[in-house]
């Protein structure tokens, strides 16, 4: 009689690789995400800091200030997820093992 096949693991996908790919897409094309609503805030920063954006946003602080934290949210996103699947590797490593066993057990071989 065949082994079954192992089960797949049932964990639900990082809900934040779906965030990533669609922000990763608006970055590498070159778009900000726009967003329905802004909201003002206020932020301290040091003098130097803000001089230097200043200089580089053309006159827009806002949209050069949300490009700098999405790029960053971005980043974030990305450092979350590779340690997700840094910590699902081991888990694949043996369903992968154990995958092999199953089909030298039904070849007839051994491993």
């Amino acid at each position: 009689m065949p082994h079954p096949a192992p089960a797949r693991p049932t964990t639900p996908l990082y809900p934040i690789s779906a965030v990533l790919a669609g922000v990763l897409l608006s970055v590498r094309l070159g778009m900000l995400v726009s967003m329905a609503a802004t909201e003002r805030i206020t932020v301290t920063l040091p003098a130097d800091i803000l001089a230097a954006i200043r200089t580089e946003a053309d006159g827009n602080v806002s949209a050069y200030t949300a490009k700098a934290l999405q790029t960053q949210a971005v980043r974030d996103a990305a450092d979350r997820l590779s340690a997700w699947q840094r910590s699902r590797a081991a888990e694949s490593d043996d369903l992968q093992e154990l995958a092999l066993d199953s089909l030298d057990a039904a070849a007839g071989g051994g491993r």
